[in-house]
């Protein structure tokens, strides 16, 4: 079966799950794809969660609080100007 697939090596990453830093020491400069050498990731992003070599969820939830944050502070802005049925819809 052949899969017919191709991948990017520029969009490809390496995360080594380790708590110790000499397992990550162990392989740095050492992997390579399609002839590019590969560096190692503190954290990566997979289907839209970042998780990190530890594989705890810190990087993520600071980046999801950051972003509603932001878009909080927009609302707030706006919801002044409306009329209270706008308000509602808003919220």
């Amino acid at each position: 079966m052949v899969w017919q697939v191709t991948f990017a090596p520029d969009k490809t990453h390496v995360m080594v799950v380790s708590r110790s830093p000499a397992a990550s020491q162990a392989v740095e400069g050492q992997l390579q794809f399609e002839g590019e050498q590969l560096s190692l990731q503190e954290h990566i992003k997979i289907l839209v969660v970042t998780i990190d070599r530890e594989l705890r969820y810190d990087t993520h939830i600071t980046s999801v609080a950051r972003q509603t944050s932001q878009r909080v502070s927009a609302l707030r802005r706006v919801a002044g100007s409306l009329d209270p049925r706008g308000n509602l819809t808003l919220y």
